[in-house]
This record gives structure tokens, C-alpha cells and sequence, in this order.
């Protein structure tokens, strides 16, 4: 139908057939909202969508038993009554809508207001008895009229009349900022949609209640469906609650409870970035979100340290299917009074279509506590057995140097002229490919290995006196061999790799030559492992400066003059470097180790 056709029609349609559709049309949306609410389960929302029907009816009922009295004054009478409950039970609905929000009403409240309503609708039901002295404190006197041919009550107001209109508008403010507090402050624990449908469902009503009085007292007439318009617009906004955003769905409810109570701290974005829900927990657990208000950006909002995280989960391709987008790095997480959250996020998808997002934050600090426990646990472990390790070589060490009396003291000396010369080598640049302070470490707890050889080799030939027979020195020869064979079958096994290589190479190459002329396997240069090289220079400075069954002792200064000339020839050059620096120190692990 066009809009001329309709302009038509209802110029053609009186007043009173208007009033009547108006009325009919909101007395059936009350009667029908009620009996789907009355077979709903009980509930917070059921109880206050059945209050509000209940109203809705009571008031509507009302209008239409005035309309249709056919101007007998009891019809008119008893509906006029049944207008006056409806406005008075309009308090106690705002009072329970607030409360439902979340909004802390005192019981005193409460029980003044179903006490005024008490009192009002007393005096409503009264008013056509004479009889009692109270019957004109509301309505002092009325009269029944036919102003364009619709049945009216016409009244004169009595000082309870004034007295509930100053109260039914202080209710009327009181929800209002009641209402803008709740939404602003987020104390609400309802969706900001529903908080806000549920505040025009309640004030149109009101709205139309007072323009309806203004027009009455204007006009000096009974005959405005403003109010029953008013609910009409009310149940319409209440069906879409109903239908629409499930008001009184049990899932949806089940879904809104556990949103706040659940443990896990959670915010609900619309696809624009902007806060349309914060649960109880993210409150609570950050100081940012106890403070965030309805619709604004995520981004504003969110922890400093969370922002990137959120940007990269936003970019990730789980997003385009509703999966779950977690951070890359176990260390995109944020501390907050000793709990570490870890964030995650979902899309919200249906048929493809984006509606927005849910961020929640788990907790992940028994998780995180539990790894750094286990990997202290393990470094204690860790340590516990390199000790052992440690003992066990230098027991192994100890046989070497009991089988071999001339060296007594050699084995602990190598030891700490390889870590010395080893650290000075770091500090100075050289070698940084293969040398840091773990390798230093190392190269002290493998250098008491070095001749671990020797056991095998007969103690006459150790502690021979005079030269050695080319025999005896090819017998010698072989405890380099013998040794990296004991190492290989002891340590093999061992987790540290390079503990075990280290060890297996200061055996086997330590009286390899930088020119290729030692032995066994002839290697020269850079071919010799560095740990070898090292081994080599500290082996034989303590040679020189020890007493031996076949030598004397030389002087610190000789030996390390002794080891410059043969630098490039039987030494690694750059090992022979850095000898001066560390000169003073080596010759005091000489004379008192």
C-alpha cells in the first residue's frame, strides 16, 4: 500500500477506531508475550520479563476496558483503576531492572516502594467510594464525558495525585542515571546491548506515560493512546529480546554466567576493535580493564606489553576460520601480581561472516613455574653429575699419575695452565669461533685426561732415567692412542658431546706438532684441534719447569723462552702470543700446585 492510499484511509478511519487498533494491537503483544514467558523455565530473566508483561497487560487492559465500556460509568471506573496499578507497578519494574543489571538496590527501597504502591493503589480503588474518608486524596471528584464519542473519565486531582506524579518522575530519573552509570562504570553484568534495550523498554512507557498526562491536562481530555502506543513499542523491543538476542534462552544464559565466572579473564570485541563485553575475572585481574568502559578501542585499553601480540593474532590465518591464535613465543605473555597470562584469540564466524572476536588471557603461571622449576631441578642435576664427572676423571687422572711417580702434580697443574691460557686467548679476540667461557671451563675439567694414556704403558719406561731406546720411545708413543681408546669407551656415551670430543682430542693429539712433525697422525696447523694446540704448550711448560728422573728443573723465563723459539715449528704461534700476559700467574701454579 502507497503512502496516499494509507493518508486515505486514515483520514477516513474516526479516532476511536484509531485508539481502538492502537490499544487491541498492544493488549494482544502483552497477552501473547505472556504465555510464551509463563512456559519458559524460571529464571533472573524470566521473572523479569514476566513482571514486565504483567505490567504491560495490567495497563493495557485498562485502556481497553475504558474504550470499550460503551460509557458505563463501572467499565470506565474499573479501568481506570486497573491504569493506575499498572503506572503504580511501574516503580517496582524499574527497581528490578536495575537490579538485574547489576546496579546495588538497598531492601529499604525495595519494601518504600511496594509500601507506595500499597498506599496509591488503596487509594486508586477507592476513589468511586465515598464511604471512606481517604476516597478523594487522589481523585477528588469525576465525571463521565464523550468526547469524540469516546468514553472518558474526567477528574479533578486530588494531593496524592501530585504527590505520585513527583515520585513516578523521580523513579523515571532515577532509573535513567542509574541506567548511564551502570554502562559507563561497566558494573553491569549483562551485555551493553541488553542492558540498553531493556532501559527503552522500560522508558518509552514512562515517556509516554507523562506526555499522555501533559496533553490530558492541556487538553482537558481522557481520550490519547499514548501509553497503550508506548507498549506497543515496549512488546515489539521485548519480542526482538525474546527472538533476537534469546533473552530468556537457557544456553544464552548458561553462555552469560559462564563468560563471568569462569576463571579465565575475557573480553568480547565487535569486528571494529571496539569492547562490547569484559567478564568479572579481567577485571579483577587487570587494573587496565577494571577502568574500560563500553565500546571503546581494544587497543586503548589493552596492556602495553600485549599490543603487538594483539596485532600479530589478529593477522593470523586461524582468524579467517574461527580457530584458536596463539602466540609464536612462549614469552608473549604479561605478569600481573605474580600470575602470567598467556593471551589467545578467536574469531566469532557465522557463515563466514565476521561479527567479531573474543581475546581471554590464560593463566599459564603453574605452567611457567612448573618449567623453570624443572629446569633449576635439572641444572642442579646437571651440575651434580658434571661434579661427579669431574671426580671420576680426576680419579681417573690420579691412576695416571700413580703409575707415573716423576710427574706428581703434573696432571692439576695442566689444568689450570690450559684454563689460563684459554681465557686469555677470549680476552684477547683470538679464536672466537671456537672459544667462549664455557670452552674454558671445559678445557680445564679435560686436561687432567691428556695422559690418562699412560696406564697402559710400563712404569719402567716411565720412570726410565736416562733416554729413552727407539723401542721404548715407540711404546711411549702409544699412550696418546691408548688413551683416546679409554676415552672413547668410558665417555663416549656422555650427553655433553663436546665435553667427550674435547676430551677424546687433548688424548689423542697432544704431541702433534704445527709443522706436522708429531705424532700420532703427523697433522700440522689448524688441523689440530684447538684444545690439542693449547694442551701441548701447557704439557710441556710443565715439563720443562718440573723436576724429572732424567732432567732438572728449569726456570720459568727459560721455559717460556724455550717454547717462543719453537713457535710455528712445534707450537701454535698465536697460543705462544699470549704467553707473556699471563707469565707471572703461571709461575705461581708452578712453584705452589
Amino acid at each position: 500500500m502507497g503512502a496516499r492510499p494509507l493518508r486515505i484511509l486514515l483520514k477516513k478511519m474516526s479516532f476511536f477506531t484509531i485508539e481502538r487498533i492502537i490499544t487491541n494491537l498492544s493488549l494482544i503483544l502483552s497477552f501473547c508475550s505472556l504465555l510464551l514467558i509463563s512456559r519458559l523455565k524460571s529464571s533472573e530473566e524470566q521473572k523479569l520479563a514476566f513482571f514486565s508483561t504483567v505490567v504491560s497487560l495490567i495497563l493495557c487492559a485498562g485502556y481497553w476496558e475504558v474504550l470499550e465500556s460503551k460509557c458505563q460509568t463501572m467499565m470506565i471506573v474499573n479501568g481506570t483503576k486497573l491504569k493506575y496499578l499498572g503506572s503504580f507497578l511501574l516503580s517496582m519494574q524499574i527497581l528490578m531492572t536495575l537490579a538485574y543489571f547489576g546496579f546495588r538496590i538497598p531492601i529499604v527501597a525495595h519494601v518504600l516502594t511496594w509500601g507506595l504502591i500499597g498506599f496509591f493503589s488503596v487509594l486508586a480503588f477507592s476513589f468511586d467510594h465515598k464511604a471512606l474518608p481517604w476516597h478523594s486524596w487522589l481523585i477528588q471528584d469525576f465525571s463521565i464525558t464523550m468526547p469524540r464519542d469516546i468514553p472518558s473519565l474526567h477528574r479533578v486531582n486530588g494531593w496524592a495525585y501530585k504527590i505520585f506524579m513527583a515520585l513516578a518522575g523521580a523513579y523515571a530519573v532515577y532509573f535513567t542515571v542509574g541506567t548511564v552509570v551502570t554502562l559507563l562504570r561497566h558494573r553491569s553484568r549483562r551485555p551493553a546491548g541488553t542492558v540498553l534495550t531493556l532501559f527503552l523498554l522500560v522508558i518509552i512507557p514512562l515517556f509516554c506515560f507523562f506526555m499522555e498526562k501533559s496533553i490530558i491536562h492541556i487538553a482537558q481530555t481522557d481520550t490519547v493512546p499514548v501509553v497503550p502506543a508506548g507498549f506497543t513499542v515496549s512488546t515489539l523491543l521485548f519480542a526482538y529480546l525474546l527472538l533476537v538476542r534469546r533473552f530468556c534462552d537457557v544456553n544464552n544464559m548458561a553462555s552469560s554466567i559462564f563468560f563471568d565466572t569462569a576463571g579465565t579473564p575475557a573480553i568480547v570485541i565487535n569486528k571494529h576493535g571496539r569492547i562490547t563485553n569484559i567478564n568479572e575475572p579481567a577485571r579483577k585481574a587487570f587494573q587496565e580493564f577494571s577502568r574500560a568502559s563500553m565500546f571503546r578501542n581494544i587497543s586503548s585499553v589493552l596492556p602495553y606489553e600485549l599490543r603487538g601480540t594483539f596485532s600479530r593474532l589478529l593477522k593470523d590465518s586461524g582468524m579467517r576460520d574461527g580457530s584458536v591464535a596463539v602466540p609464536s613465543s612462549a614469552t608473549e605473555v604479561v605478569e600481573r601480581n605474580g600470575r602470567v597470562f598467556m593471551p589467545k584469540l578467536r574469531s566469532i564466524l557465522t557463515d563466514e561472516t565476521l561479527f567479531g572476536y573474543v581475546l581471554w588471557l590464560e593463566d599459564v603461571t603453574l605452567i611457567v613455574n612448573y618449567k623453570k622449576d624443572l629446569e633449576a631441578e635439572v641444572t642442579r642435576k646437571t651440575k651434580k653429575l658434571e661434579v661427579l664427572r669431574d671426580n671420576m676423571v680426576m680419579g681417573f687422572a690420579a691412576l695416571a699419575e700413580n703409575h707415573d711417580m716423576s710427574c706428581k702434580g703434573h696432571l692439576r697443574r695442566t689444568a689450570f695452565y690450559t684454563q689460563l691460557i684459554a681465557d686469555e686467548l677470549m680476552k684477547e679476540g683470538k679464536y672466537t669461533g671456537e672459544i667462549n667461557s664455557r670452552y674454558v671451563d671445559k678445557m680445564r675439567q679435560v686436561a687432567p685426561l691428556h695422559d690418562i694414556g699412560k696406564n697402559y704403558i710400563d712404569k719402567g719406561i716411565l720412570e726410565k732415567q736416562g733416554k729413552l731406546t727407539p723401542a721404548e720411545f715407540g711404546i711411549m708413543t702409544t699412550h696418546t692412542l691408548l688413551g683416546a681408546d679409554f676415552i672413547e669407551r668410558t665417555l663416549k656415551e656422555t650427553e655433553d658431546v663436546e665435553y667427550y670430543q674435547m676430551a677424546h682430542d687433548v688424548a689423542l693429539y697432544h704431541h702433534e706438532c704445527w709443522d706436522g712433525r708429531g705424532y700420532p697422525k703427523g697433522l700440522e696447523g689448524s688441523q689440530i684441534p684447538l684444545c690439542a694446540r693449547i694442551m701441548a704448550v701447557a704439557d710441556v711448560y710443565d715439563a720443562l719447569t718440573s723436576q724429572r728422573p732424567y732432567k732438572g728443573k728449569m726456570p720459568c723465563t727459560e721455559a717460556l723462552q724455550y717454547i717462543k723459539e719453537r713457535a710455528g715449528t712445534q707450537f701454535d704461534p698465536t697460543i705462544v702470543q699470549v704467553l707473556d700476559k699471563i707469565q707471572d700467574r703461571m709461575e705461581d701454579i708452578s712453584l705452589y700446585v
